[in-house]
């Protein structure tokens, strides 16, 4: 009995040594997993763009329906429309140099700009839009999207009854927000940006701080051009009186405005 009793110590320890040796890793095994890991990061990896793409698609889809629910409220509670959108022009009066660009020139080639004076102003005076922001012709090389709208910039007021805006055509107010285009002749549809100077923008307006619009082409961020939300008034001389109604909103875009069926469409491409 005493030999058994001197053997039991020593087989108890081999066994723990044993488990011991098999509760670590073998350099194989190493190898095998990191194999497995670095195989799960290409994957991710070459995916990312992808994912980048999708996010930003969802988040422009809701922000641009908070835009536009944010016009309709200042509407519903002011009677009147927010003012003091960015116009999209340089002070020189052409487009603001910082915009999204493309392959068909900026925001897809979409804007133009034309005579915004007489009855077009009246019409916008009347719903509310009496002024807007000019941005600066250099508008700063750095944060350009946050810098914009900043005190100091050019304040254009409508009541002088003359000045240029920026317009779209009828085929894209169609495309992009779905406007009714019957007597297109006798229609413009005048784009502004929602920035940081706009009166729905603030403690006192229908959003806290303006959304800012991170675009599908990740190298044309908004450090170095302009991202941010546009909104859409159609002028209707079809009667007697230019009458402005507003028409929605939409991200701003190197390859044109896109509203939310274009960015949801644009979510569920698989590249």
């Amino acid at each position: 009995m005493s030999g058994v009793r001197e053997l039991q110590p020593t087989k108890m320890k081999t066994l723990r040594n044993q488990v011991s040796a098999r509760s670590g890793l073998t350099l194989i095994e190493l190898v095998v997993v990191l194999a497995v890991l670095v195989a799960l990061a290409g994957l991710i990896i070459g995916n990312f763009p992808g994912i980048i793409r999708k996010a930003s698609r969802s988040s422009s889809a809701t922000s641009v329906q908070d835009v536009s629910r944010a016009v309709q409220y200042m509407y519903t509670t002011t009677l009147k429309y927010p003012t003091g959108f960015d116009s999209l022009l340089g002070v020189d009066g052409a487009l603001f140099a910082k915009l999204p660009s493309g392959p068909a020139g900026p925001v897809g080639g979409q804007l133009t700009v034309g005579p915004l004076a007489g009855n077009d102003a009246n019409a916008l005076l009347a719903i509310g839009v009496t002024t807007t922001l000019s941005h600066a012709t250099n508008a700063n090389s750095t944060d350009v999207t946050w810098t914009s709208t900043v005190p100091g910039q050019t304040n254009f007021s409508f009541s002088g009854g003359s000045g240029s805006g920026v317009f779209i055509s009828s085929t894209n107010a169609f495309a992009v927000f779905k406007s009714d285009t019957n007597n297109a002749a006798s229609k413009k549809w005048v784009i502004f940006g929602v920035g940081a100077g706009s009166s729905m923008v603030g403690p006192g307006g229908a959003m806290l701080e303006a959304p800012v619009h991170y675009g599908a082409d990740a190298s044309q961020n908004p450090k170095d051009f302009y991202q941010r939300y546009a909104v859409c008034f159609e002028l209707d001389s079809t009667g007697s009186t230019t009458i402005a109604r507003y028409i929605g909103a939409a991200a701003i875009e190197g390859d044109g405005l896109t509203a939310t069926d274009t960015n949801v469409k644009e979510y569920w491409k698989t590249n």
